[in-house]
């Protein structure tokens, strides 16, 4: 499984896998 995408890639209110667990984009900072 590849690494976290990079912030570039990550979009608010998209999901993420962090850890094994879905997590919620709300911001980027």
């Amino acid at each position: 499984m590849k690494e976290v995408a990079e912030v570039r890639e990550l979009k608010v209110n998209r999901y993420v896998i962090i850890d094994g667990e879905p997590c919620k984009i709300v911001s980027i900072t």
